[in-house]
């Protein structure tokens, strides 16, 4: 049968319809359903259309998206439902889900449970198509439509939160303020996400998704690391396999697509409420749409000069949010594309940039007057030099060897780890912190963000002596009585101040130590997590699913428990997290306890029973 475009009517499905209207009754609803101008005015801009499944089922579309398998919705239906159902009993209060479209969802959902139903769909086109065709009065007592927001401050507090992600996909705006609404009903129930880190495969952005995922974990969220590390070596072996410029394409290609699998299984088996990616993460535009499809929100932290690297372009517009280094133009650049960006600056991770105790051999390998760790770029490469009788020592990789400065690399183009550059940090007296540029032969008169870098060795309270970059005025104090950063602009002043501060030791304890504290203050990356998912939850990030495989809904468990003390005791440490699975109740117990309740036995032995993770 041939789509059908919305009408104020349908043919043979009066009856139906009928029914259902004389199953939501006199009110403000019906009378919203039954205006003339019902089927205009909607937040979701695209008009819904009926259509057909192969198996002869009434489905719908909107602005070319399917909202239902066009093949067998029902079967479709049941999968979903059974998602929801498979943490065990719905609340005795039921579930508030957002997105009815034709409501085959719904309806396994309503068959597969003794629960009440609320429903929230803000586009009453969706409404009206729905109650044509779908047999609700059959299930009078049990489900509630909703198409206003104002509405959804009657649902009671424990109720459990699904989402219809095809439907939300169409309407962000309408679901996005409804979640924002539900969150301040169920607060308890988010503090806590299961959060997916997803770092570059090498490169400088690897250890900030380190820091992340270790500041992520600070703030309290469940999270999980992709390591893709294992895969540099695989990926660096395709330049040497062949010179030519196409068929290093298509092995780049071929590498892509192997990832993009590597981390779509990743996400299959954590069911993240939130994917955290990192610049150059292993994401192509192509996987991003399917998360994003599929209902997986992905922020991503572009750590990179936006004028160098311009996949932005890109990528922005296919994440949930888009955080970024830098502020105008970048921003104005982001919104011309439709994209709000979020300024988030770097920071440092205080569990692995700290002050060190440091040995006879750290002080011989990693000491000097003074020092840099870092990549070689053009500018580092032309400016050093100037300070290399300085007692100047290089760490880092990507350094000319057959250039004189290679005489002052103790360990020439070896990758360091981060507990190695907070040695190198702790035990230079003045570090150089000249941030990277392609093209210019010092100072960038015009560099905006501040690097990592400045953060760490902040952190390690070493000192350091930086470029002038416009954004370290909102970061650390610069100027006055009581500075926080010793900067220079030029190749003069940079070794004006290495010569004046090594002459200087006080002043730089003094500095190094405001410095640090500050950091410790206001830049460490728990603050920066904390800040960033705060404010997406804030703006209606929710956990998608609460009830997915593997995890239980800590309220129904504690619900559950009633009469027994001691299991509610147990359950109640786990309150905040919203949702636990069986690894996570585990790792709450305190290890090599002398004696253990009943109930953490309880755990430990179906843990024991599970043979893998929960």
């Amino acid at each position: 049968m041939p789509d059908k475009e919305c009408s104020p009517g349908y043919p043979g499905q009066t009856e139906i319809f009928s029914e259902n209207m004389k199953m939501i009754g006199p009110g403000a609803l019906t009378n919203r359903i039954l205006a003339r101008d019902s089927s205009r005015g909607s937040d979701d801009p695209f008009a819904p259309v009926l259509a057909w499944a192969k198996n002869g089922q009434p489905v719908m579309t909107a602005g070319g998206i399917s909202l239902h398998s066009s093949y067998d919705p029902e079967r479709e239906a049941d999968l979903w439902a059974g998602e929801a159902l498979s943490a065990g009993d719905l609340p005795k209060e039921g579930v508030l889900v957002l997105g009815l479209a034709m409501g085959h969802h719904i309806v396994s959902l309503l068959r597969k449970s003794s629960c009440p139903v609320w429903v929230f769909e803000p586009d009453l086109r969706r409404l009206r198509i729905s109650l044509s065709f779908m047999p609700w009065s059959s299930f009078q007592g049990r489900i509630r439509f909703m198409t206003e927001l104002s509405e959804i401050a009657g649902i009671p507090p424990g109720i459990r939160l699904l989402v219809h992600s095809p439907s939300e996909r169409t309407c962000q705006n309408g679901y996005a303020a409804a979640r924002k609404m539900v969150g301040s009903i169920l607060e308890d129930s988010i503090c806590s996400l299961r959060i997916l880190v997803v770092p570059p495969v090498y490169g400088g952005s690897y250890p900030v998704a380190q820091g992340a995922a270790n500041g992520l974990l600070a703030a309290g969220h469940r999270v999980s690391f992709f390591d893709a590390a294992p895969f540099e070596g695989a990926l660096r072996a395709i330049g040497a396999q062949t010179s030519l410029d196409l068929h290093k394409r298509q092995l780049q290609g071929i590498f892509s697509g192997f990832m993009d699998e590597m981390v779509m299984a990743r996400v299959l088996s954590v069911k993240p409420d939130l994917i955290v990616a990192l610049a150059q993460a292993p994401m192509s535009p192509s996987l991003l749409k399917r998360l994003r499809e599929m209902g997986y929100p992905v922020a991503y932290w572009f750590v990179e000069d936006f004028r160098l690297t311009t996949y932005w372009e890109t990528v922005a517009p296919l994440v949930h949010d888009f955080a970024v280094i830098q502020k105008d133009p970048f921003l104005s650049l982001l919104s011309d594309i439709g994209v709000r960006g979020r300024y988030l600056p770097a920071a440092a991770d205080p569990k692995v940039f700290f002050p060190r105790e440091l040995s006879a051999a750290d002080k011989s390998l990693y000491g000097a007057h003074v020092g840099f760790m870092g990549a070689g770029y053009y500018n580092r490469q032309k400016l050093f030099p100037q300070i290399a009788d300085l007692g100047l020592k290089i760490f880092g990789t990507e350094w000319n060897l057959s250039d004189p400065l290679s005489r002052n690399m103790p360990l020439p183009n070896r990758r360091m780890s981060p507990d190695e550059c907070a040695r190198i940090f702790s035990a230079t007296d003045v570090n150089v912190n000249l941030h990277s540029s392609v093209y210019h032969n010092g100072v960038n008169p015009d560099g905006d963000f501040v690097n990592p870098r400045t953060f760490e060795i902040a952190a390690c309270g070493a000192f350091s002596l930086v470029d002038h970059r416009s954004l370290m005025g909102e970061l650390f104090v610069m100027d006055g009585d009581s500075p926080e950063v010793a900067l220079f602009h030029d190749e003069s002043s940079l070794r004006a101040g290495a010569l004046h501060y090594l002459k200087h030791p006080e002043k730089r304890a003094e500095i190094s130590r405001r410095a640090m504290e500050r950091v410790l203050r206001e830049h460490t990356y728990e603050i920066r997590m904390g800040q960033w998912i705060g404010e997406m939850i804030e703006e209606g990030l929710r956990p998608a699913n609460p009830g997915m495989t593997g995890r239980w809904p800590v309220d129904g468990l504690i619900a559950r428990a009633a009469g027994d003390d001691g299991l509610v005791s147990f359950l109640n440490r786990f309150r905040h997290m919203g949702s636990v699975g069986l690894d996570e109740i585990v790792a709450g117990i305190a290890p090599g306890q002398d004696d253990i309740t009943s109930e953490e036995a309880t755990f430990l032995l179906m843990k024991e029973f599970s043979g893998g993770p929960g």
